[in-house]
């Protein structure tokens, strides 16, 4: 059995604790690593590969997720996801304030000891110097496009070519944080199971500190051996000792670290000028008002 819902991001925007909590439910099934990405590095291995990989043990469930936030940014999803899943594949979009986004992505990376550079040159890198660092790290282009993940309606546009407007939830960041089962009931009535589930809402939480130590970090995201066992571990877990891990490894490397700094005002300003066209047409397109996007 094939997904017949996908997240496609955006990235920083609360997919890692979607995830943790759609898992739970009985009726939504979802593979055991978060992110497949399929669609984008593993493509050429062929759809029954994927479906053999990760949908090997779906059983009865109504809703049958990929969440992988790189959807959102890598052009080809779109016709790839509409050609091996058919047209009726649901689709949620979270969106968050693209500035804190994109400086959220960039404090992530830093975490992990991938960026080195200070946030108004990592923007401002060429094109080819970003993709190389990309597929370093990544083994996909698409890993260090701050504002390019931001631009959310050049996404929705790309995918709404090949699917129906009535395939497509939007969910913001704000309000999900704000009101956790809220969104949810909106989330599971749209992939249409039932709402009344008694969710484990506390299963994740994101680091909020910077680690200082690269030795550590290195470890963590890049060592061969560990991701392997990384994986194993993800492929071999439930949900619970998954998050159990993750929170642990966030609480260690948060011993080694220091609390993110804020985003330059001056840069921030920019930024918001930069979005500024872009978060009015979103909000027209949405029909919400988005002025908290603006302050």
């Amino acid at each position: 059995m094939l997904p017949n819902f996908i997240c496609p991001g955006a990235a920083r925007s609360a997919t890692t604790n979607l995830y943790y909590l759609l898992i739970q439910h009985p009726r939504i099934y979802l593979p055991t690593i978060k992110e497949t990405r399929f669609f984008t590095q593993d493509y050429e291995k062929g759809v029954d590969w994927y479906e053999g990989k990760y949908y090997a043990d779906v059983k009865d469930e109504t809703a049958i997720g990929d969440i992988s936030p790189v959807y959102a940014v890598d052009e080809r999803c779109p016709e790839r996801i509409r050609q091996d899943l058919g047209e009726d594949v649901k689709f949620i979009f979270m969106l968050r304030n693209p500035v804190e986004r994109a400086y959220s992505h960039y404090c992530m990376l830093r975490n992990h000891q991938f960026e080195d550079l200070p946030f108004a040159e990592a923007i401002d890198r060429d094109e080819p110097s970003r993709i190389a660092k990309s597929l370093e790290y990544y083994h996909h282009p698409y890993g260090f496009q701050y504002l390019k993940e931001s631009s959310y309606l050049l996404s929705i546009r790309r995918y709404q070519q090949y699917f129906a407007p009535d395939r497509f939830q939007f969910i913001l960041f704000e309000e999900f944080v704000q009101d956790v089962e809220a969104q949810l009931r909106v989330i599971l009535d749209f992939l249409g199971v039932p709402g009344d589930y008694p969710f484990e809402l506390n299963v994740y939480r994101n680091q909020r500190t910077v680690s200082t130590s690269s030795g550590l970090s290195r470890l963590f995201y890049c060592h061969p051996l560990l991701k392997k066992t990384r994986d194993f571990i993800q492929a071999k877990t439930g949900w619970k000792t998954q998050s159990l891990l993750k929170n642990l490894k966030n609480t260690l490397l948060a011993k080694e670290g220091s609390p993110i700094s804020s985003l330059d005002e001056t840069l921030r300003k920019q930024l918001y000028r930069y979005f500024e066209a872009e978060t009015k047409e979103l909000e027209a397109f949405l029909g919400k008002d988005l002025s908290f996007w603006r302050q």
